[in-house]
């Protein structure tokens, strides 16, 4: 994840698209007053006007979302699943990596609130944005609540306590709204790093964002089911059965988290799994009987895996085969990609898989 700084009192005294700034509230240690520019409120169905000379503007339909940028400036899709999020580098991103001191990268991501933290956006945050590798070492160095397309926005500098080379990147600046067509939704604003001279265009790129009613989400398949269950039929080992239902991903996600509360209910385990997808992404959820790979089950080797023969071997995995497992995979291209999988040694039919509900039944 890709965040970025802020010093602290910094203020901007113009901004492109020429709105009037207002004071927003500043945390302590931020210098005084800050100011900032509203964005335009949200609108129905597409963004506002036109970007300003020499700037281009990044468009999310299905996210409901656009930010104008730099026209010299790079913009392409972070991944064709995953959370909704574009890139937009200040460097040509096929040829160069993330610069240390000059350039600059800004993530602009649609965050699913699958656990209900967006009520307040600085929990989401500490839950789902910044980094947790220290939460005692993080130190967050300054707090704006802010208007940003139209709505109420919270910005954060924060640094994140981490290793070389990433400490180079500290601290970071975060802008978060909720959007107003979601309510399971926050729109999360990045970018690194925060000592580079970009930070003013930046600044300016998030002035311009802009909600409207989002398009709706892809949910025609491009593989069939028979597609999908030949592929699985073709795949290692011995398949007696294959069935496969098409999902989103929210729903398949809801499902499965509801079978593995009832399982740590009763003999303990995990409650509860997040992908970290898109909720309206569109998968084909696959079970298989059968007779497959082995998954070899037992300690990791131990350190006479290195030492002298037989000194402190760790014991033997113990071989065991699979007779049923259960898959996600891509309903829509780009198929070079998986899911969840599940699978075990039972030889009976995984009977949970009856009750999720097929979008194409």
């Amino acid at each position: 994840m890709i965040r970025l700084l802020a010093a602290a009192g910094l203020a901007i005294a113009t901004l492109a698209c020429g709105s009037t700034l207002r004071e927003v509230d500043g945390q302590a240690g931020a210098g005084g007053a800050v100011a900032t520019t509203p964005s335009p409120a949200p609108t129905a169905g597409r963004p506002l006007g036109s970007p300003a000379p020499d700037w281009m503007r990044v468009t999310d339909e299905p996210g409901g979302w656009s930010i104008d940028a730099p026209k010299a400036w790079f913009a392409q899709p972070i991944t064709p699943f995953g959370y909704r999020a574009s890139g937009i580098t200040s460097y040509d991103p096929a040829t160069s990596s993330i610069p240390i001191k000059n350039g600059m990268y800004v993530r602009v991501e649609l965050m699913w609130d699958w656990n209900g933290d967006a009520t307040n956006l600085r929990t989401f945050a500490e839950r789902r944005v910044w980094i947790a590798t220290c939460v005692a070492c993080r130190k967050v160095l300054e707090t704006r609540h802010l208007t940003l397309a139209g709505q109420d926005a919270d910005f954060y500098v924060v640094e994140q306590n981490q290793p070389h080379p990433f400490d180079e990147l500290e601290p970071r600046l975060f802008w978060l709204v909720r959007s107003p067509y979601f309510a399971d939704r926050v729109l999360v604003i990045q970018a690194v790093p925060g000592t580079s001279p970009l930070r003013a265009t930046v600044e300016q790129m998030a002035s311009t964002l802009q909600l409207f009613k989002p398009g709706p989400p892809a949910l025609t398949p491009t593989k069939t089911r028979q597609q999908v269950t030949d592929e699985f039929r073709a795949r290692d080992g011995t398949v007696t059965r294959v069935e496969a239902k098409l999902m989103r991903w929210q729903d398949w996600e809801t499902a499965y988290n509801a079978v593995l509360r009832a399982r740590s209910a009763v003999s303990g385990g995990p409650s509860a799994a997040r992908g970290g997808n898109d909720p309206d992404l569109l998968v084909w959820v696959v079970a298989v009987t059968g007779t497959f790979y082995e998954l070899k089950v037992g300690p990791p080797p131990g350190p006479g895996s290195i030492g002298p023969p037989g000194a402190n071997v760790a014991p033997a995995p113990t071989p065991r085969q699979q007779h049923w497992r259960i898959t996600v995979v891509p309903a829509r291209e780009p198929y070079n990609w998986s899911g969840a999988s599940e699978s075990g040694p039972e030889s009976t039919w995984p009977s949970w898989f009856d009750q999720l509900v097929d979008r194409d039944r």
